[in-house]
């Protein structure tokens, strides 16, 4: 159940409420009865919410199991059925409670920047083996590509790479790694003489065009791998071009 369908569900609930409400046949010792099927249609919608929302917020489970312990009263519980209503409506709102496949892509953010903030830490050790052993040394792009996808391996299946992109300027080229599942594309740089901020800001600018094209691409993550420090401007060319770029999401991460 995605955020649309949340907030249609809830909609129909506040809706439903009132029929439900009149639903209910107080006894004499201040017990209740439903006289017909109005109450258990709203807390059967009402417990398919509380399903997709547990997936997100298990606190919603607790209080749904607090306010169904007794069912002698009727009416008192679906005033708290309201109240848990009201209150993932207002969570929604604030962003707490999203899209399943945002949340998805949200941790696929927090894994990719966690490997590019951390990749010269991990190069560094490489150079650095137990016992004099031979060092791996991460001298060019293909270095980086290489380590990268190792890295990726670690938290992925379907990594697709070195596939064509569409053509851009009269010339197609090759996507360094393609997270089918995720929809996420993923162009790997390595700074040098000759390849500096300029030559840098032009090659990202031409890739994120060539990738509006290409289906599966719904984020661009560009990694730049800078161990000496020859991008002037590192945050500068970060702002510029990450962001919303038509169809795709765009994120330029330069390190270190």
């Amino acid at each position: 159940m995605n955020i649309n369908e949340m907030k249609s569900v809830i909609m129909y609930l506040r809706e439903k409420k009132d029929i439900a409400l009149r639903d209910i046949e107080r006894y004499s010792d201040g017990s209740n009865g439903v006289k017909s099927s109005h109450y258990l249609e709203y807390k059967s919608i009402f417990s398919s919410l509380i399903v997709e929302v547990a997936k997100q917020k298990p606190s919603y489970a607790i209080q749904y199991a607090e306010v169904t312990k007794s069912e002698m009263y009727y009416d008192l519980n679906l005033k708290a059925y309201d109240g848990v209503v009201n209150a993932i409506d207002k969570e929604i709102d604030m962003g707490l409670i999203v899209d399943m496949q945002k949340s998805t892509e949200d941790s696929c953010d927090e894994v990719l920047t966690k490997i590019f903030d951390n990749f010269h830490n991990c190069a560094r050790q490489a150079r650095n083996r137990y016992n004099a052993r031979s060092t791996i040394d991460i001298s060019d792009e293909y270095d980086v590509q290489d380590f990268i996808h190792i890295l990726l391996r670690l938290y992925y299946n379907d990594i697709r790479a070195e596939e064509y992109t569409p053509s851009y300027a009269g010339s197609s080229g090759r996507m360094d790694f393609l997270l089918y599942n995720e929809k996420v594309v993923i162009e790997v740089k390595r700074t040098r003489q000759g390849l500096k901020d300029r030559e840098i800001g032009n090659q990202l600018i031409e890739d994120i065009a060539r990738y509006q094209a290409h289906d599966r691409c719904k984020s661009l993550y560009c990694f730049v791998y800078d161990p000496e420090g020859l991008v002037g401007n590192p945050k500068g060319i970060e702002n510029d071009l990450s962001g919303i770029n038509g169809s795709i999401n765009v994120k330029v991460i330069i390190r270190p």
